[in-house]
């Protein structure tokens, strides 16, 4: 099934800004994922904008949460 209009999607995870990790702890992170696989890794904001943008999704929140995690708040246009 699709997400309707007005829909809420929530992802959680470490993310960069601005190509910027936010610690030490996700860059050594996200060497680990790439180390297992080139396609894995931590993912950068403004690609996860530019995509959601592309599939009609905004961005309503983005809260800070424990060990350098985020939670996003998407809603679906």
């Amino acid at each position: 099934k699709r997400l309707i209009a007005g829909g809420l999607f929530c992802l959680y995870g470490p993310f960069n800004y601005e190509g910027q990790f936010t610690s030490d702890s996700n860059r050594l992170f996200d060497h680990h994922l790439r180390s297992q696989a080139s396609h894995m890794g931590i993912r950068n904001m403004d690609d996860m904008l530019e995509l959601a943008g592309r599939v009609r999704f905004g961005l309503e929140s983005d809260f800070d949460m424990p060990a350098n995690n985020r939670l996003l708040v998407w809603r679906k246009l």
